[in-house]
C-alpha cells in the first residue's frame, strides 16, 4: 500500500466510526424518550424496517431523514467548528 491509499483508508475508517457514533446517539435518544422503532416510523410516515436499517448502519439516511428523526426527539442539527 502506498501512502495515499493508507491515508484514504484511515479517513474512511474515521468517517465510518463517526457515523456509528452518531447512530449510537440516535438509539440512545430513542431509548431515553421511551420510543420504539415503530413509534419513530409512524411519526415519520416510514416503515419500521427502515428505522432498523438506519440503526444497524445497513443504510445511511438522507440529511432530510436525520433532521426529521432529530425533530421527533426534540433536537436540531447544528454544524459547529471542531
Amino acid at each position: 500500500m502506498n501512502k495515499d491509499t493508507v491515508e484514504n483508508y484511515l479517513k474512511e475508517n474515521e468517517l465510518k466510526n463517526k457515523e456509528i457514533e452518531f447512530i449510537e446517539k440516535l438509539i440512545k435518544l430513542r431509548y431515553e424518550k421511551k420510543l420504539s422503532q415503530q413509534d419513530i416510523a409512524e411519526k415519520l410516515n416510514m416503515k419500521q424496517p427502515a428505522i432498523a436499517r438506519i440503526e444497524s448502519a445497513r443504510t445511511s439516511p438522507s440529511l432530510n431523514t436525520i433532521i426529521k428523526i432529530l425533530d421527533v426527539y426534540g433536537y436540531t442539527l447544528e454544524v459547529k467548528e471542531k
